[in-house]
């Protein structure tokens, strides 16, 4: 299973503690921070009626991140898939590596199908295979290239798009954000009982 988060980003996260700083009836905040330092490297978390918000040092994006509509502390320190997760905060991007993985996965489909049902046309026309050919042989880098490709080759059907995902590294420490979060939340609680 694919995850966003890096080694470095765990790794990075490993000795933060969890200092509430705000913590009234509709309003909550919380620094992740390394103990005893400043700014440097933490994280402010705010959770409010209108949803969570990801701020500081260390954060999703350039700006932070802002979560939809109705989110809010139990549900940030649950278990969460990346992707889910991803999804409240982040809106996917076209990339070309993204892309390429995709485009290597229609491949291989197009190949088991095909042996599948070797006089199936539908299989055995193999114009992801073609794509990808094309693709590889280079000169070609953007989203509108890789369309134009897709048209010609006939494997453009209106809905499969290769290359949408969650910028690499915005999710990555989203998750690890969110996952050190969870478990300090998780101790602190163990503790509190």
């Amino acid at each position: 299973m694919k995850t966003y988060i890096q080694p470095y980003m765990k790794q990075s996260l490993e000795g933060h503690v969890l200092e509430q700083t705000l913590d009234t009836e509709k309003y909550k905040a919380f620094y992740l921070k390394r103990p005893g330092e400043g700014r440097m490297m933490s994280t402010l978390i705010m959770f409010t009626p209108e949803g969570i918000v990801i701020m500081g040092d260390l954060c999703p994006s350039d700006r932070g991140a802002v979560s939809a509509f109705g989110y809010g502390l139990g549900w940030f320190y649950g278990i969460l898939g990346e992707d889910y997760l991803c999804g409240k905060f982040l809106r996917k991007v076209w990339q070309k590596d993204a892309a390429n993985e995709e485009l290597k996965a229609y491949v291989v489909d197009e190949e088991l199908n095909a042996k599948k049902w070797p006089n199936d046309k539908h299989y055995s026309d193999r114009p992801w295979k073609r794509v990808f050919d094309r693709w590889e042989a280079g000169g070609y880098e953007t989203e509108e290239h890789l369309h134009e490709i897709m048209r010609a080759e006939g494997a453009y059907d209106g809905e499969t798009f290769p290359g949408y995902d969650y910028p690499e590294s915005a999710a990555g420490w989203l998750c690890a954000i969110q996952k050190r979060f969870a478990e300090l939340m998780s101790e602190s609680m163990k503790v509190s009982q």
